[in-house]
């Protein structure tokens, strides 16, 4: 096997591991031990692994794609209040 073909199936397994980690890594990544990761294991349990790891927020201001919408659209504000331990999460449209 040339260099090439193997440089080129080290990059292609690669990425496949990539793609496939996050389903698996998900519920060990994102537990209770911030608000932060609280929210990403709500997304996570609503059947959303990838979309628990590429969500971006500012706060508690959090957009994804959600697949399950009609419309992709997601509620835009979580809170994250810390009740014995853990963190209850709760999303809304507004505050």
């Amino acid at each position: 096997m040339s260099k090439k073909k193997k440089i080129l199936l080290l990059v292609f397994l690669s990425v496949a591991v990539l793609i496939a980690l996050p389903p698996f890594l998900a519920p060990v990544v994102h537990g209770q031990g911030s608000p932060e990761s609280a929210l990403r294991a709500s997304i996570y349990q609503e059947g959303h692994p990838y979309q628990s790891f590429f969500a971006l927020g500012q706060l508690y201001d959090v957009k994804w794609f959600d697949f399950n919408s009609p419309t992709g659209d997601t509620s835009s504000v979580c809170y994250a209040p810390k009740q014995d331990d853990t963190y209850m999460i709760q999303c809304g449209t507004g505050p």
